[in-house]
């Protein structure tokens, strides 16, 4: 709860005292994963993230956030690896393929990209990062009129997401 408030320091603490009272304790390295994630700390959190998958090998969502991680830190091999663990895990959560359309993109095979990003498009039609990828996916094969349509959709969605300032008079 401290960590979702951005009381990250604190959260880390109450974190590595539950971890030193019980190494085994569920989701604990995930929370510390987490943090450092969000402080990029790229190492810290794939370690943590490791640990967690020794104790917890079945939760999908440790995956998806060792792939997370492994993709920030270049490491496109491991990343494509958890990911689609973490598919195999989670088939209906649209992170992973996400992720994972975004690994293949960096790996210069847009083709199979569209086909993940296609996927979490039918699941998620509101997420304009993978209206974004799928842009620039569909833009790599020559797909033109594909890809401005896809580049329009997310800057649509992502202009109402924008908080808008009210006058109050």
């Amino acid at each position: 709860m401290l960590f979702r408030r951005d009381y990250r320091p604190i959260a880390q603490q109450f974190a590595l005292k539950a971890v030193e009272l019980n190494p085994q304790l569920p989701l604990a390295h995930m929370l510390l994963g987490e943090m450092a994630l969000a402080s990029e700390h790229l190492d810290e959190a794939i370690a943590e993230f490791e640990k967690e998958r020794t104790h917890n090998p079945l939760d999908g969502y440790v995956y998806d956030r060792l792939g997370d991680a492994y993709t920030r830190n270049g490491d496109n091999v491991k990343a494509q690896q958890s990911l689609q663990q973490a598919l195999l895990l989670e088939p209906n959560s649209t992170g992973p393929f996400i992720l994972l359309g975004k690994v293949l993109l960096k790996q210069n095979d847009p083709a199979n990209a569209i086909m993940y990003l296609e996927r979490a498009e039918r699941m998620d039609p509101g997420n304009f990062i993978t209206h974004n990828l799928l842009g620039q996916a569909y833009r790599s094969i020559g797909r033109t009129e594909d890809a401005s349509r896809e580049f329009q959709a997310a800057q649509k969605l992502q202009a109402a997401n924008q908080p808008k300032l009210e006058t109050i008079h």
